[in-house]
């Protein structure tokens, strides 16, 4: 189940990721606070490391070599987007800004995505924490 959500987040996110290229929001022509490239190298980058983890989730069927590929994901995305936020980055342009064209989601996409990399990092730990134990 858990194999299968990361899928389905991580095919959602590179979509909306492609989508941004294609639209190229002005957003994108900003500099990262972090790596100090434009965020649309940065959204290239997560997009061809998206697509890498996809592809490893779609060929892996072990659960414990599955949670250990989200982790190895999920902890610097998570660490990225947290030292983003204190070097006092705006919104999250992970997604490449689609709030312009889905309004609900510029209320809600950090705490969505935030929601689901806890809950990516939670099962992963407890799948891979299972697996040690037995």
């Amino acid at each position: 189940m858990q194999r299968v959500s990361a899928i389905l987040v991580l095919l959602v996110t590179a979509s909306l990721k492609v989508a941004a290229l294609i639209h190229q929001p002005p957003i994108l022509e900003q500099q990262d606070p972090i790596l100090g490239t434009s965020l649309k190298v940065v959204l290239e980058g997560a997009l061809l490391v998206e697509t890498v983890v996809l592809l490893a989730l779609l060929r892996i069927r072990d659960r414990g070599a599955a949670a250990l590929v989200i982790l190895t994901f999920i902890v610097p995305a998570s660490l990225y987007r947290l030292a983003a936020h204190l070097a006092g980055g705006a919104a999250c342009p992970c997604l490449g800004q689609p709030s312009g064209w889905w309004p609900w989601l510029a209320y809600h996409e950090t705490m969505v995505l935030n929601t689901l990399a806890a809950w990516l990092f939670l099962s992963s730990v407890w799948v891979v924490e299972t697996r040690l134990r037995s």
